[in-house]
């Protein structure tokens, strides 16, 4: 199923969208790559209707650190043929890996500071990243070695329109460059509905996934990787891998009992949860 977010990008141009990976690629030897991006603009543009393409020369940029090995559909260039502009098309390349950002998506896209509900929200956000996150080391009182930082999410197993729409390396979009750990780790082998191109696009970007068998690749905050197994503790989820005890309000999400499963306290920072290495 193909999700677009055309409707979105004409309302949506806040600088906080701006990639993670994109800010840390001084620190995998892409400095000159994060020298070439324009910060003061939405990472599309401005101008994608024909005017000054600024930062289309930086979405062209294939980046292989950010490619698994295994995710070799990751490699290709793709151009959206409906934001013209004047290169025939917005060009993009993509990522496999994306950083955590908790078991829920908050705050939302289009929540701006001023709006009442943005407090609330924030206060809601659980992971490393997030819309306007600045989660500094002391934040992670989990303790380093037992919070998720970055994961693997297979870009492969994408159907074909949604590999043109999804994984954007330069956008720091939930479903570009922020996975959660709302739904199943690895969902196109627990859901109902079968593999990957049957489950929604929309579940599948925000969730951790890999072409690996029995798991997938995690790097913690302390710097390590792990390979997290299919059979972690999740909590209760119903066919469309939405979790049963979790509601949402404005934005804000509470978690009744049994709450949090093993991988969803794998992913907060701050949660007071006690969780071994034998639990994963």
């Amino acid at each position: 199923m193909k999700v677009s977010r055309e409707s979105l990008r004409l309302r949506i141009t806040g600088a906080h969208e701006h990639s993670i990976l994109l800010a840390l690629a001084p620190y995998y030897e892409q400095a000159n790559v994060y020298n070439a991006f324009n910060v003061n603009v939405h990472y599309t543009g401005p101008d994608t209707t024909g005017g000054a393409d600024i930062n289309w020369t930086m979405t062209n940029i294939g980046v292989s650190t950010i490619w698994c090995p295994s995710d070799p559909d990751v490699q290709e260039m793709r151009r959206l043929t409906y934001w013209l502009g004047s290169q025939g098309g917005f060009p993009m390349r993509y990522t496999s890996y994306k950083g955590n950002a908790g078991p829920w998506p908050t705050p939302a896209r289009s929540t701006d500071p001023a709006d009442a509900i943005f407090g609330a929200q924030k206060s809601n956000a659980l992971g490393l990243f997030y819309y306007y996150s600045s989660t500094k080391l002391s934040d992670i009182r989990d303790g380093t070695s037992n919070t998720l930082m970055f994961g693997e999410t297979a870009y492969g197993l994408l159907d074909e329109g949604s590999k043109v729409e999804w994984h954007w390396w330069t956008s720091g979009n939930y479903g570009d460059t922020m996975f959660t750990t709302y739904y199943p780790l690895n969902p196109h082998r627990k859901l109902a509905n079968g593999t990957s191109v049957g489950v929604n696009t929309s579940v599948f970007v925000v969730t951790a996934s890999s072409l690996h068998p029995g798991g997938a690749n995690f790097c913690m905050a302390d710097g390590s990787v792990r390979f997290i197994k299919d059979t972690v503790n999740t909590w209760p989820h119903n066919s469309n891998g939405s979790p049963t005890a979790v509601t949402a309000s404005n934005g804000v999400f509470t978690v009744g009992p049994p709450g949090f499963g093993v991988y969803q306290a794998l992913s907060t920072r701050k949660g007071g949860e006690v969780i071994s290495a034998d639990q994963y």
